[in-house]
């Protein structure tokens, strides 16, 4: 037999759902007027994790390229993202001009490497 709880200590028999505003996204005028109460420090003591040094010059460019192609590598497993955008004009012509861009840039490069 389940029995009821009595309600916790400083709350009625009868509570009421009482509108306030929310601590987390505010939407609107209140998101954009900041309060101190809202705005607290989560993590204190722990700095940021240092920034990854930059790679210099040939290295950084070649490590641009992998990237490239492991981008292009996850667009080319996704066998039907045409038709995934059939529907949607502005996707669909905006995929089709970066793959053009990429497929002429890459072209671009080649040409330098055979000189």
């Amino acid at each position: 037999m389940n029995v009821p709880l009595p309600p916790p200590p400083g709350m009625s028999e009868s509570p009421r759902i009482v509108p306030l505003p929310g601590r987390g996204t505010n939407v609107g005028a209140q998101a954009s007027q900041p309060s101190a109460q809202h705005a607290r420090q989560v993590v204190v003591g722990h700095p940021p994790p240092p920034a990854e040094p930059e790679l210099p010059y040939p290295q950084r460019h070649v490590r641009y390229a992998e990237s490239v192609a492991q981008l292009l590598r996850s667009i080319a497993r996704r066998d039907r993202l045409f038709e995934d955008i059939a529907n949607n004009r502005e996707l669909r012509d905006r995929l089709r001009t970066s793959l053009d861009d990429a497929a002429t840039l890459l072209e671009q490069i080649r040409r330098r490497d055979r000189k």
